[in-house]
């Protein structure tokens, strides 16, 4: 660009109207050829995630999981990117979820029996686990409540994990364990690793 400039000075001297055809020479090079420079840096930019295994980037995503012919529970996220991992001869697609993740568990009517809420989370289709992370808040239909950091979800063995410490608040009582749990995706049965204890709740 500058070469080009003191071209231009040295073939034409500098006169007001010259001037004036030096500034349109500048502003029709940024313009035309200014511009092809940043969609180079887009361009790379967009391959470099390429390498890394990006595939689909989604907003407000619906995931709905059958059994025996019908919708068993489904999963919202709010942001996924998928990315491809693993060697080449034995690759899995990872769905990275954030934004605000929800997993509902259906009964044959339809009807919601349990839920899950969290910050993030991770979901291989292959293997058939989600790992759901931050703030996890499990519900189910008598109001019982487990609250935890990490939960993971197996699909296939419709049962629900963890090896933090969890807090499960019923009506009448709170109970904490410092090595995770074991329990069906309904939650209405389930084991504490190494409970810490239980604490009665008094009705005022």
């Amino acid at each position: 660009m500058r070469e080009t400039l003191e071209k231009l000075v040295t073939l034409f001297p500098i006169t007001a109207g010259r001037i004036i055809l030096i500034i349109v020479f500048v502003i029709f090079y940024f313009l035309f050829w200014g511009g092809d420079e940043q969609e180079q840096e887009e361009g790379k930019v967009l391959f470099e995630n390429s390498e890394e295994g990006v595939q689909v980037e989604s907003f407000g995503v619906e995931y709905l999981f059958s059994d025996s012919a019908r919708v068993s529970a489904q999963l919202i996220a709010g942001h996924v990117v998928e990315k491809e991992t693993g060697e080449e001869n034995n690759k899995e697609t990872i769905h990275f979820l954030d934004q605000g993740v929800e997993v509902y568990f259906l009964n044959a009517y339809g009807q919601t029996t349990s839920q899950i809420s969290s910050q993030s989370g991770e979901y291989n289709r292959k293997a058939g686990l989600a790992e759901l992370k931050g703030s996890v808040v499990l519900i189910n239909q008598k109001g019982e409540k487990l609250e935890t950091e990490q939960l993971f979800w197996d699909e296939k063995k419709d049962s629900v994990f963890t090896n933090k410490f969890v807090r499960i608040e019923t009506p009448d009582r709170i109970i904490t364990g410092q090595k995770g749990l074991r329990a069906n995706t309904e939650f209405t049965a389930w084991t504490i690793i190494q409970s810490q204890g239980e604490v009665e709740v008094k009705d005022e």
